[in-house]
C-alpha cells in the first residue's frame, strides 16, 4: 500500500474528496444535493489534478508510464501540460455546472451535466490523443 501511495500520491486526496462530495450531496437538501454533485466532482477532480501537478508525478504521467515506463523529460513535460488542460476544463465545467444548477431548469441542467459535459470530455480526450500522436511523430524525427 505504501508503495502505491509513493507512485500515486494523489490517490488519497482523490478518495477523500470523492467521499466528501458524496457526503455533502447526500446530507444537503436532496434536490440541491443532487444538482451540486457534478460541481463537487469537478472541484474534486480539479484538486486531484492540481495536487498531482504540484506534487509529481502527475496523474497523466502515472497513466502514461503504464504504457511507457521510460518516459523521457519531454514526455513528462507534455503530461504536465495535459494535466493543466484538464485543470482548465474542470474549472470551466464547475462554473457551467454551477450556473445550470442554480439558474436554469432541471432539463437544462440534465442536458449539460448528463450529456454535453461528457461530449466535451470525449472531445478533449480525442484531441489530446491526436496531438500526442503528432508529438510522438515529431520526437521520432528529432531522434533520427
Amino acid at each position: 500500500m505504501k508503495n502505491a501511495l509513493n507512485k500515486m500520491p494523489w490517490i488519497l486526496p482523490a478518495s477523500l474528496l470523492g467521499g466528501a462530495g458524496i457526503l455533502i450531496s447526500t446530507f444537503t437538501n436532496s434536490f440541491i444535493g443532487f444538482k451540486i454533485y457534478p460541481i463537487l466532482i469537478s472541484f474534486a477532480m480539479l484538486s486531484v489534478f492540481l495536487y498531482s501537478y504540484f506534487k509529481p508525478p502527475t496523474l497523466i504521467e502515472t497513466f502514461a508510464r503504464l504504457k511507457e515506463p521510460d518516459l523521457n523529460d519531454k514526455g513528462v513535460k507534455y503530461t504536465a501540460n495535459v494535466t493543466l488542460v484538464w485543470c482548465v476544463f474542470f474549472v470551466i465545467n464547475a462554473v457551467i455546472s454551477s450556473y445550470t444548477a442554480f439558474f436554469t431548469s432541471l432539463e437544462t441542467w440534465m442536458i449539460y451535466n448528463g450529456f454535453i459535459s461528457y461530449i466535451i470530455m470525449a472531445c478533449i480526450m480525442g484531441i489530446e490523443f491526436l496531438v500526442r500522436l503528432q508529438v510522438k511523430k515529431q520526437h521520432k524525427k528529432e531522434a533520427v
